[in-house]
């Protein structure tokens, strides 16, 4: 089973979340083209969600072009190399975003970002 944190404390809210770890499990290759997901009520399960919000997940997927599904027949990925450049992008810029906002929220100012950033970057946050 692939991965799927869902924050339900976080600002983002829980269906946006579940989207972009289905996203995210495409970008790294542990779901491919053809591979099956679970069913709606399953899935709700594992996640504890609705089974309402699993299904607007997929149906946002499906409308996305990354999965398709047939009634009786599951959904599935259909995901396309040519979409992984782009997919990429938008996740990286989400999850960025996503991460500015948190820190942010917490009283953190853009010039103690930008020194954390340029920290962990050069590789010196090991202390």
């Amino acid at each position: 089973m692939f991965r799927m944190n869902i924050d339900t404390a976080s600002s983002v809210p829980v269906y946006k979340q579940a989207i972009q770890a289905i996203k995210v499990e495409i970008l790294a290759g542990r779901l491919k083209d053809g591979d099956p997901l679970p069913p709606i009520r399953e899935l709700a399960k594992i996640i504890r969600l609705h089974p309402n919000t699993v299904a607007k997940v997929y149906a946002a997927l499906q409308e996305e072009g990354f999965i398709a599904g047939k009634m009786g027949s599951g959904h599935w990925v259909t995901f396309k190399n040519r979409k992984l450049d782009s997919l990429k992008k938008a996740l990286i810029e989400d999850e960025f975003r996503n991460f500015i906002d948190r820190v942010l929220a917490v009283g953190a100012t853009k010039p103690e970002i930008k020194e954390l950033m340029e920290k962990y970057l050069n590789g010196d946050h090991h202390d």
